[in-house]
């Protein structure tokens, strides 16, 4: 009978650890991913040492083209960064806006502040410039209001 009322008790206690137990959930060791800007969000986090030129050097072939260059800080590795052309006013001496866009990496990408050279190369629509604007999300984050001639 002893033994009866033994096994009883152990059937017993080990129902109610049972009832103790937790169920584990899986974890994973990837870190969660980077969130990219929201659409029309400049991602820059700073921007600086932006000049703007014309070169206007002869040769077979050679026309005047405004180039324009600077850095911008990302906030990971992996972006691709371009300029485009933007408005432009239609006086004698226009100022140019840039469209600065920075396309995000696809995938898990580190985060860490990444510097990027951002630069355009196009054809100069007048003499001269008042200013190039740069353009990030809507926003002007840079002005260069000297652009001179490279002869």
């Amino acid at each position: 009978m002893k033994s009866i009322i033994a096994i009883a008790a152990m059937a017993a206690f080990g129902a109610a650890l049972g009832a103790c137990a937790t169920t584990e959930t899986p974890v994973t060791s990837e870190p969660p991913a980077a969130t990219a800007p929201a659409p029309n969000a400049c991602a820059v986090i700073e921007s600086s040492g932006w000049k703007a030129w014309v070169n206007r050097m002869p040769g077979p072939g050679a026309a005047p083209t405004l180039i324009v260059e600077g850095q911008v800080t990302l906030p990971m590795p992996g972006y691709v960064v371009t300029l485009s052309l933007g408005r432009a006013d239609r006086s004698m001496t226009p100022v140019q806006q840039l469209i600065l866009e920075a396309t995000p990496p696809s995938g898990q990408v580190m985060q860490v502040l990444t510097p990027h050279t951002a630069r355009i190369d196009t054809p100069a629509i007048g003499a001269s410039y008042k200013a190039v604007q740069i353009v990030c999300g809507g926003n002007v984050i840079a002005e260069i209001t000297d652009v001179p001639d490279a002869h």
